[in-house]
């Protein structure tokens, strides 16, 4: 579905992402992990035109989008959540929803349409809080349920999720977990950031490794919870399997 090949982003004289390449398969999720500053952010940046490349190519269902904008990129369906939460404060949890649902369309959505439309988002994801609460009175975790509902309501056959289970606790992470799986289940295929590592390890099919930019491992995550070069640059032997 998703094909990077050979992909570099430069900052200045900072090489963030370094000459990787991988592929998302259809129907799978593919876990994205690796210290912090290895590059994995920016990576999902490049690939919903967040940055534009300064290298390589972005293949989405065999269309190359390298350098499209976020816009474009997100209405041939793929979504986004990211690691610092992007809400509009001034409007409410439902409002907020509602956006995704009229900006991810190729085609005109009425704001009552969408309005019942992120309503079913919001509920999807538990959100535990009236729908009209003020998106500036939300927590944090209350906050990323918004986004991921906002993500889901642009309709995403592929799924880009930026460390959405940082910071809540374990029963609500055992719930996203769930709930990514059911949308694997859905056809929605994921490539998920993430630092919870037993977390990661349980719900991905295949992962891949960054440090330092670039690419040092790619396979299940058995294979790299027992890959040396991983095992010391980022997990440590208390997750040799």
């Amino acid at each position: 579905m998703l094909e990077i090949e050979n992909v570099v982003k430069r900052f200045g004289g900072l090489v963030a992402v370094d000459h990787v390449s991988f592929e998302v398969r259809k129907g799978e999720i593919l876990g994205l992990v690796g210290p912090n500053g290895a590059g994995k952010t920016t990576l999902l940046n490049v690939v919903n035109g967040f940055y534009k490349p300064d290298g390589g190519k972005i293949k989405f269902e065999g269309k190359d989008i390298t350098g499209w904008r976020p816009d474009k990129i997100c209405r041939i369906g793929i979504g986004r959540t990211f690691q610092l939460i992007k809400i509009f404060p001034d409007l409410t949890a439902l409002e907020n929803v509602m956006v995704g649902c009229v900006f991810g369309k190729p085609k005109s959505m009425s704001l009552k349409e969408a309005k019942v439309k992120a309503a079913e988002a919001l509920d999807r994801v538990n959100f535990p809080l009236p729908k009209d609460t003020p998106a500036k009175n939300l927590n944090v975790v209350q906050c990323k349920l918004v986004e991921f509902a906002r993500a889901l309501a642009t309709n995403p056959k592929l799924l880009l999720l930026d460390e959405v289970a940082t910071g809540l606790n374990p029963k609500e992470s055992m719930a996203i977990m769930d709930l990514i799986r059911d949308l694997k289940r859905e056809g929605i295929t994921i490539m998920q950031v993430e630092h919870v590592m037993r977390i990661i390890m349980n719900i991905s099919d295949r992962m891949v490794v960054l440090h330092h930019g670039k690419k040092i491992a790619e396979g299940t995550p058995k294979e790299i919870a027992n890959n040396e070069e991983v095992i010391k640059a980022y997990l440590g032997e208390r997750y040799l399997f």
